[in-house]
């Protein structure tokens, strides 16, 4: 066992979920979606935000979120109810998806619009059945970029 953690080790190095997120924010400028209802955002609200959406994804909610980072559990809150709003919060992962859609593996292996399946196959069952293809998929909406 402390051979296969070694040989994952090797493979997937220990990183920050913090790094992890402001890379990808980096590569699709997902954040500049993630507007006050009032359409602006101060820079020194970006690590906020940030909490916030860790917060949030990995269900710690604001209050542990602010105890464990340091930061105060006002912002968090405060960046959690007007930064990360339904219609911000889809604008963002719109342009996730949008990015990861012009990524080659997203063009390689994505199931095109009008795709079929018979009733009770799984997609994994017909990716496995395409000739040299790994079995990775991505949902989506099926309309592509926006």
């Amino acid at each position: 066992m402390k051979r296969v953690k070694g040989l994952l080790a090797e493979v997937f190095p220990l990183v920050e979920l913090t790094e992890v997120l402001i890379a990808i924010d980096g590569a699709t400028g997902f954040s500049e979606r993630l507007l006050h209802a009032a359409n602006s955002r101060s820079p020194a609200m970006l690590v906020h935000l940030y909490a916030a959406i860790l917060a949030r994804a990995t269900n710690l909610g604001p209050v542990a979120m602010a105890r464990s980072s340091g930061l105060s559990y006002d912002q968090v809150a405060h960046a959690t109810a007007w930064y990360l709003r339904h219609e911000t919060h889809t604008a963002a992962i719109d342009d996730l998806v949008n990015y990861h859609h012009h990524l080659p593996v997203g063009l390689d292996y994505s199931i095109r619009p009008g795709a079929t399946f018979r009733a009770g196959s799984s997609l994994s069952d017909f990716l496995r059945r395409l000739p040299g293809r790994a079995s990775f998929a991505r949902l989506s909406d099926g309309a592509g970029p926006a």
